[in-house]
């Protein structure tokens, strides 16, 4: 068996089912949840948007392609 990187681990556990289920199945709720899990503080809602904006558009809800790009731009890894 292989290892993950700490940053393949975060990605797994943001993008996962699970993760995007507790944010009510909303890609808002869900960019708001990384943001206050990954990055400890609230999002203002021009990043809210701007964000759910590449989710839904840039990535077309693929949450596994789209979480390492946000998790990058919060400083998480």
């Amino acid at each position: 068996a292989g290892t993950r990187s700490a940053s393949g681990v975060a990605t797994g556990i943001v993008a996962s089912a699970e993760y995007y289920d507790r944010h009510r199945n909303r890609p808002d709720q869900f960019i708001r949840g990384v943001y206050r899990d990954a990055a400890g503080r609230v999002p203002n809602p021009a990043e809210v948007n701007q964000w759910v904006d590449r989710l839904v558009r840039g990535h077309r809800g693929n949450r596994l392609a789209f979480t390492p790009e946000l998790l990058r731009a919060l400083g998480v890894y």
